[in-house]
């Protein structure tokens, strides 16, 4: 069900975020929007998109103890050394008792065309965690737990767990606990229980059964780590368990900060909790039902101090042994580099911090994300961005089990991220964080970043269709379901062009209220005109804004999908729009091109910049697909799209056109040009500086405008109007552009997604139709 606001309309928004790399080839000086690749990157791991700073280390830097062991970084996940184990709680999960059940239902939205029918308000995604839609009545958590005010001292996240480490030596056994968030330790108390005694942390205080213990407080690795005397209390007795939880500590009172009016538990957060499923949005379902009948049996961690006490491992095999899950359905963490803030925070890019429909940005500093990984992986992976409203759960809840289907049939690795938060945009820090996912991802599976797809829906739609277009060398294909294009402020389709080497699969609901019909239907005609590019689009008569699209639209995933196409290195044409208002200094994000053709700075009052270039002498050959009417489980679809031939390229030759630009890029090297002599046509509407990279460590002369070599680098500087440079040996003629061979373009793609069969429905006007601000809009 959707909530209505007078003259406004609820937009939710799923995306998949495009992952194409950035390859070498600006100038000189030039900041790139590119990771630059570190040593001992891991293969599959993206090699352009926004600049990133490193993973923070692994390991937190004991007061009391060595911590050496690396952790699993999976939810639940227990790593065991000889002399240490440590287990990951899943982030953002601090959300305590669930004391009003009918909140935060995660079916909720499941059945678009109904809009999860009756009564009023229907949410559950996710957004707005800490507070609900309205309080008590919705909210993505299932906990209900609320932070006090201070939001300066508890950032409403001062009581989330994300690691717990437990060693032992001859004298002293050594816990230590990681939180998201810790700006006052005197606010947040550590309860650990073995043996059937307590362990209290708060501040630098702490006791076990009443007597004093050695404990560090740490608020810039926001750890407590306390030492446990042997002579005090000797675990391996027993060989106990270990149960670990986070609460807040009322310094005034002395005393356990109690969130609940009623009484009961005051944790906010359980370390370990083994039959925690991935059916809510933050992973709190069975955690806040244990804290609220206060039923800890099953949530203790199997320690075992004898083994670590002896130094040997636990059970047969070589130490560390990782217990969780290695395939299906699960969820990771990572350590961003990004340092944004502290805690929780209401997102404000686009007037999102006011309102009825507040949305929230995640600022600590561990970050989660969903994955599914199958029994048989290719390599080949699928970026996948969630909806507005929505949290790295999303798809978890309402696209399963049917996207695990089409997972496994291709093989395919799907990563879920968080994206900061439920309203990014894929912009600013949630445009690195579905970056920063993918790298992760990387360093624990193996992954070919050749074959990456962007994809997402509504919110990740419009994602899919942004990221794509600003990094379209990182992907390999892209899929977009109800994703928004346009709005009045922001109209993508004014980067037309830039995917012409992507190609996309387009997937709308003549039905949608959020993201209105006559919008894809006059999108995807442009783009087919435009773009010169491969694309599908599917348009379903009776189908509306749907969460589930992922799932229910399997069948045609496989079919564009089928032979999991690598992406483009080595186009045939490059187009590339730069527009000045996407730029993020800020965040350090710019874009400067594509492909072989980098290097891109706006002319100092242009506010648009395009390079076209094309290494052949003839046009594309475009084939529109026949219109075609189609039936799945989904019911009747329409079927266009078109096919595009490359044409075949001529060797050291190239046209290119230039506007808005006061410098551009050339990689010949990466165009495959010989040393024989090259060949640079066409025009710029101002004077330009074109830097030319390739294999020029020798004797070079370039005719036709003047120009500089410094090593591999060539600057020629182009005046306004035509130009025709030629670069060659010494001593050797001007001959070039004689054909060279065929163009690498992507393989085909299906004629068609499933059988035709009955003639299209009528589909019904949507009157009234329009996109409003993103920043004047709200998800179900």
């Amino acid at each position: 069900m959707i909530l209505t606001v007078p003259h406004k309309m609820i937009i939710c928004l799923l995306v998949t975020l495009p992952a194409w790399t950035l390859l070498t080839g600006s100038s000189a000086g030039q900041v790139r929007a590119t990771s630059t690749p570190s040593a001992g990157m891991s293969e599959g791991a993206p090699d352009g998109g926004p600049p990133l700073p490193p993973a923070p280390a692994a390991n937190p830097v004991g007061h009391l103890h060595k911590w050496s062991t690396t952790p699993s970084d999976v939810a639940s996940g227990i790593v065991r050394a000889t002399d240490e184990t440590v287990v990951t709680d899943a982030p953002f999960d601090d959300h305590g008792a669930d004391t009003n059940p009918a909140d935060g239902d995660p079916t909720d939205y499941v059945n678009g065309s109904t809009f999860c029918g009756t009564p009023a308000p229907c949410f559950g995604q996710g957004g707005n965690a800490k507070d609900g839609y309205v309080p008590g009545v919705t909210g993505g958590a299932n906990g209900d737990y609320h932070y006090p005010a201070q939001d300066d001292v508890y950032a409403r996240n001062a009581a989330d767990i994300v690691e717990v480490r437990a060693a032992i030596d001859a004298t002293n056994w050594y816990l230590l606990v990681r939180l998201n968030t810790l700006i006052d330790p005197t606010t947040t108390a550590i309860e650990a229980k073995a043996g059937g005694k307590s362990l209290l942390l708060h501040g630098q205080t702490g006791t076990f059964d009443g007597h004093a213990v050695t404990v560090v407080a740490d608020a810039q690795q926001a750890t407590f780590e306390a030492r446990v005397p042997r002579s005090m209390f000797d675990p391996t007795i027993h060989n106990d368990e270990l149960f670990v939880a986070a609460g807040l500590w009322n310094p005034t009172a002395n005393n356990w900060f109690q969130p609940s009016s009623s009484g009961g538990s005051p944790y906010f957060d359980l370390a370990y909790v083994p039959k925690e499923e991935m059916t809510s949005y933050w992973r709190d379902a069975q955690q806040s039902t244990d804290i609220l009948f206060q039923s800890y049996a099953n949530d203790s961690i199997p320690v075992d101090w004898r083994s670590m006490a002896a130094r040997r491992c636990p059970v047969a095999g070589a130490c560390p042994q990782y217990s969780g899950p290695t395939s299906g359905l699960f969820s990771r963490q990572f350590r961003s580099g990004q340092h944004i803030g502290e805690g929780v925070a209401f997102q404000t890019r686009y007037s999102q911090d006011s309102g009825a429909y507040t949305r929230n940005v995640y600022k600590a500093r561990y970050q989660p994300y969903a994955i599914y990984r199958p029994q048989h992986p290719t390599g080949a992976m699928v970026l996948l961005l969630h909806h507005l409203g929505g949290s790295y759960m999303a798809y978890s809840i309402t696209a399963m089990p049917a996207l695990s289907a089409w997972a496994e049939k291709l093989g395919v690795t799907i990563v879920m991220p968080e994206g900061r938060g439920e309203g990014g945009w894929y912009e600013g820090e949630a445009e690195k964080d579905a970056f920063e996912a993918w790298r992760d991802a990387a360093q624990h599976y193996s992954l070919d970043r050749e074959r990456v797809y962007l994809a997402g829906m509504s919110m990740g739609g419009y994602g899919t269709w942004r990221l794509s277009q600003l990094y379209p060398d990182l992907f390999a294909r892209g899929i977009i379901w109800a994703g928004l294009l346009t709005t009045p402020d922001d109209n993508l389709q004014l980067l037309f062009g830039n995917t012409r080497n992507v190609p996309l699969m387009v997937v709308h609901g003549a039905l949608d209220p959020l993201v209105p019909a006559p919008g894809p239907e006059a999108w995807m005609p442009d783009y087919a005109a435009k773009t010169t590019g491969d694309f599908r689009y599917y348009f379903y008569p009776s189908k509306s804004h749907e969460t589930n699209f992922p799932g229910t639209t399997g069948p045609h995933i496989v079919d564009f999908l089928s032979g999991l196409p690598a992406r483009e290195r080595n186009p045939v044409s490059v187009t590339y729009t730069l527009r000045r208002s996407y730029l993020q200094p800020s965040f350090g994000i710019s874009y400067d091109g594509a492909y072989w053709a980098h290097g891109m700075i706006l002319a100092k009052e242009a506010k648009v910049g395009r390079v076209e270039a094309n290494r052949a002498r003839t046009a594309d050959t475009v084939k529109p697909l026949t219109q075609s009417v189609g039936a799945d489980a989904l019911g009747v679809y329409r079927l266009t799209g078109q096919d595009v031939t490359r044409a075949r390229p001529l060797q050291n030759f190239v046209t290119l056109t230039a506007t808005g630009l006061s410098r551009a890029g050339l990689n010949t090297t990466q165009m495959g040009w010989s040393r024989a002599a090259q060949r640079i046509v066409g025009e710029t509407d101002q004077p330009m500086d074109l830097i030319v990279h390739g294999d020029y460590a020798r004797a070079l002369r370039v005719t036709g405008a003047p120009a500089a070599q410094v090593h591999s680098q060539i600057t020629v500087h182009l005046p306004k109007g035509t130009f025709d440079v030629s670069i060659m040996p010494l001593n050797v003629g001007n001959s070039t552009g004689e054909s060279t061979g065929k163009s690498t373009g992507s393989s085909r793609l299906p004629a068609t997604g499933l059988p035709i069969q009955a003639p299209l429905l009528a589909l019904t006007a949507l009157v009234g139709a329009s996109l409003l601000r993103r920043r004047q809009t709200a998800k179900i």
